[in-house]
């Protein structure tokens, strides 16, 4: 399984990580580097070979359409200025059939549209 995320510090990055393990990759993307750092810094002390941590902007995601099995935004869509159109930016990358996730201040977003 493939997976896209963002919240790379503690959110849902590593939890995933450890979730798609052995086989199953995931990529957590942000813009802060000091956040990606702090992360990749945590997926080595819990051993963790399965992550990649990217430096990105989640209104422009420098990844092909259908790239991931699921894709999940935990606080990372709060920030948008343009909530819907990040949010379709998200769906481009989700496989047909799959999942996306996210949450923000107790609103949740999972369904197609």
């Amino acid at each position: 399984m493939n997976v896209s995320t963002s919240a790379v510090y503690g959110g849902s990055a590593l939890p995933a990580a450890v979730r798609v393990r052995p086989s199953g990759r995931v990529v957590a993307v942000d813009l802060a580097q000091n956040l990606l750092d702090k992360g990749a810094k945590r997926a080595a002390e819990r051993g963790l070979p399965n992550i990649q941590f990217r430096r990105a902007d989640l209104e422009d995601l420098p990844f092909a359409d259908q790239s991931f099995d699921a894709v999940m935004c935990v606080f990372g869509i709060f920030f948008v200025p343009d909530l819907h159109g990040a949010v379709r930016g998200l769906w481009r990358l989700v496989r047909p059939a799959v999942s996306l996730r996210s949450r923000s201040g107790g609103a949740k977003c999972s369904s197609r549209g």
